[in-house]
């Protein structure tokens, strides 16, 4: 079975290129654009991977990594953001083991599929 990925972001031709790099490397890819969607598809479905925005319409990309790991823990999560301070910013949660890795935009889309397959693999 195809491992699992919720892409959320407000940014959908980037949500589109990702999810045709992702599809292409055999993982079965949703998209949300919005924090309330991107919730209701973590409330009705299980991912193996969820990469989120940190900034969301609706409801922010905080709010979405904690409702997912209440949801189902083992879910690995990656946070996307054009943030320079992201990391400084989510150093709890990456402690707490609730961040799985941070995305700056820009980014590399190789460097980004290798950490995905890498963290999958785990």
């Amino acid at each position: 079975m195809k491992q699992r990925i919720l892409l959320i972001d407000d940014d959908k031709e980037l949500c589109e290129e990702l999810r045709d790099i992702f599809m292409e490397e055999g993982y079965f890819v949703q998209l949300a654009h919005d924090g309330p969607g991107g919730k209701k598809l973590i409330e009705d479905d299980s991912y193996d991977l969820i990469i989120i925005d940190i900034k969301l319409p609706g409801l922010g990309g905080l709010d979405l990594l904690k409702i997912s790991k209440n949801k189902e823990p083992k879910t690995k999560v990656f946070v996307i953001s054009g943030r320079p301070f992201i990391t400084d910013m989510l150093k709890d949660e990456i402690t707490k083991n609730l961040v799985d890795g941070v995305i700056g935009k820009p980014f590399m889309v190789e460097d980004v599929v290798n950490n995905i397959k890498s963290v999958l693999q785990r």
